[in-house]
């Protein structure tokens, strides 16, 4: 009996702290509201893109081509400094072996 009364506590505590729809209708499920919001920032980067491009069509037109060769595989990558993670272990950093065990209390 204990059992079903901690297992009826525990559910209340966790069906309390789900998120629940307002209107009582069914919940979308996460992939449902990610196309959702895909969609609605595609939609203002369209927008703010084609404002941009009225603003000044030659900055987009060179842009473009630059997206357009990046994209093709024409421009390398090339990095601008070494890496901070070369060379930086010191040997005062390694790790210490473990102690032999101890065989007992005797000497």
């Amino acid at each position: 009996m204990f059992f079903l009364l901690r297992s009826a506590f525990w559910l209340s505590v966790v069906f309390s702290a789900m998120n629940w729809p307002e209107d009582g209708g069914p919940m979308l499920s996460p992939q449902t509201e990610l196309k959702a919001v895909a969609s609605q920032l595609l939609t203002n980067a369209t927008s703010e893109a084609t404002k941009a491009c009225t603003a000044s069509p030659r900055e987009c037109l060179d842009l473009a081509s630059k997206l357009h060769s990046f994209q093709a595989g024409d421009v390398k990558a090339k990095p601008t400094s070494t890496p901070r993670s070369v060379d930086t272990l010191k040997t005062t950093d390694l790790a210490v072996p473990p102690a032999p065990p101890r065989r007992g209390f005797g000497g």
